[in-house]
Formats: C-alpha cells, sequence, structure tokens
C-alpha cells in the first residue's frame, strides 16, 4: 500500500523523543511502510520547520480516533458580515482527535479540523489493517497478583538459570532469598 497523507494535522504532544516546541505544530501526517511521520511542517507563527518522525510503524499497538464538535470564532466574521447584513459564521465545526498508541506504552496526540472521525477512520483503517495495527483504545492489561503461583513461577525461572550455569548456587540461594523476603514483606 503507498503511503497516505492527511493533510491539515496539529500535533500537540506526547511522544517524549519529538523536539519540543512552544508552538503548535500543523502539517501533513505521513502514514509510511516504516515510520509515521509530519512534513510540510509549520509553527503557529507560519515558520517552516523540518519533517520530524512520529514514531515507527512497527511500534505502533494502536490508533484511536475520536470525534468532537468545537466553537469557531465568530468575531471575525460578525465584525465583517454584522457591517454588511448581519450574516454570522457557523458556530462549531467537525474535529477528529488521533492518538497514537505505541507497544511501549507511550501516546501521541494529534487533530485534524474539519475532519469527522468517521472518515479519518476511513481513511487510516486499510492502512492499519495491512500492518496489523488495532483501531480503537487499547485494552487494559489485567493486573497480576504477587500471589503463590508467581512467585512459584519466578522461583522456577531461578532454578531453570542455575541448572543452565547462568547462576551460580550461591547466586541461586541469595536471589530466592531475596524473593521470598520481598514476599512476604508485601503481604505482611
Amino acid at each position: 500500500m503507498p503511503e497516505l497523507h492527511l493533510g491539515g494535522v496539529t500535533y500537540y504532544g506526547g511522544f517524549t523523543h519529538v523536539p519540543e516546541s512552544k508552538w503548535t505544530r500543523i502539517g501533513r501526517l505521513v502514514l509510511g511502510d516504516d515510520a509515521v511521520t509530519m512534513d510540510r511542517v509549520q509553527d503557529k507563527q507560519m515558520r517552516n520547520l523540518p519533517a520530524v518522525e512520529l514514531c515507527r510503524s512497527r511500534a505502533i499497538s494502536t490508533i484511536e480516533v475520536t470525534s468532537e464538535q468545537v466553537a469557531k470564532s465568530k468575531l471575525g466574521a460578525a465584525l465583517v458580515f454584522g457591517v454588511l447584513g448581519g450574516v454570522t459564521a457557523k458556530g462549531s465545526m467537525d474535529r477528529a482527535t488521533i492518538i497514537i498508541h505505541l507497544k511501549s506504552g507511550a501516546a501521541g496526540y494529534l487533530a485534524v479540523d474539519k475532519k469527522s472521525s468517521a472518515s479519518v477512520l476511513g481513511l487510516i483503517t486499510p492502512w492499519a489493517r495491512e500492518k496489523e495495527i488495532g483501531l480503537g483504545a487499547p485494552q487494559a492489561q489485567p493486573i497480576q497478583s504477587a500471589g503463590p503461583k508467581l512467585i512459584a513461577d519466578e522461583l522456577a525461572k531461578l532454578a531453570e538459570l542455575r541448572e543452565s550455569g547462568v547462576l551460580t548456587e550461591q547466586e541461586f540461594l541469595s536471589l530466592k532469598r531475596t524473593l521470598i523476603e520481598d514476599h512476604m514483606g508485601s503481604t505482611n
């Protein structure tokens, strides 16, 4: 599948490796084979900025797309049209919000004005399916209790490491003691 381009996207942040800017970045979102990038980027002062890689495609776990209605500013239209006949601007517009969830737990936040979530989702779904990326909010992972089964599993792993020669008998006994002490301390 060729690259997917989505114009008029605002990047609000979230990815720690993307250089911070005091201005919001607006540009074209490019969903490519290897990476998700923003190019043709400008800030609110209309300065051209270099393209930036948001994340690697294979690092994405899910992409969530939501929609909202946002108020548009009526001041400019009311000033221009109010004098000429009382016509005012439409009061709201669609905005699709895109949240890219990475397998590492990080997330990046983007928005596309004048597009509904359905239209954005329709555009990115074929790309996401080809890359085997889930759509929607990430599923919560069940919390494992630190019960006897977990401790038994950890002790079995330590025993395997000792038997394979990775751990000496002394290291095994020390780690075993620490594991049991930590478990006993957490249950008291």
